[in-house]
């Protein structure tokens, strides 16, 4: 079985794109890394990239997202209690730290800004609504959605990733062994796209469904 990650896979079908595009490269090398690897080694490397920014991007939203929460907690609890007080009979959301996702969470504070802002024109209302919680509510709801939007997008490059890794992982391994039977096993450029798996086993067995 394979022993190749996403990094890795993506570092190979780069070198042998400099190998199968080189001007001076054997013109069967060539046409074969064109016309069976390079279409699915180019899709797999674009998605790979877009993964890696789309991670980026969820760790910079996420830990936004997540300070934003933290602030807010004060307040949200704060209302909360304020609405429970003057409001017994009505059903309030659990706390923040009481819920699991952040889809959970921007629910609660859209309910309890509904929830007192139902009872605006009341004195504990409109303080509520002109102090912390409803000055900071939009902040964090706007903070969270962004969370939320990039974690929808990591997902789907992941699986765009995915998707790609097995049918370049395949067409790799076809030009792999023409490179090694053009230009021969001792040669740079078979060196530079030969990966052994932790046995010392070439990686020309089944490649795996999902990568380590």
């Amino acid at each position: 079985m394979a022993n190749m990650d996403y990094d890795k896979m993506a570092r190979i079908l780069v070198r042998c794109g400099e190998i199968g595009t080189a001007s001076d490269m054997k013109a069967i090398v060539k046409t074969t890394y064109s016309g069976v690897l390079q279409p699915k080694a180019e899709a797999f490397v674009l998605a790979y990239r877009l993964a890696v920014k789309a991670e980026s991007t969820w760790a910079t939203e996420g830990f936004e997202a997540q300070l934003a929460i933290a602030s807010f907690d004060k307040p949200f609890r704060e209302a909360r209690s304020v609405v429970m007080a003057f409001v017994p009979t009505v059903i309030v959301p659990a706390t923040l730290k009481q819920l699991n996702t952040d889809t959970d969470r921007l629910q609660a504070i859209k309910d309890l800004v509904s929830i007192v802002d139902e009872h605006k024109g009341l004195a504990w209302a409109d303080e509520l609504l002109g102090g912390d919680f409803g000055q900071n509510a939009e902040a964090t709801k706007s903070e969270m959605l962004g969370a939320i939007s990039a974690s929808s997008a990591l997902d789907k490059a992941r699986k765009a990733r995915a998707t790609t890794f097995d049918p370049a992982y395949e067409a790799y391994l076809r030009f792999k062994r023409v490179v090694k039977d053009a230009l021969g096993a001792t040669s740079t450029e078979y060196k530079r796209i030969h990966v052994r798996a932790p046995a010392a086993n070439e990686i020309e067995a089944e490649p795996p469904s999902v990568p380590t």
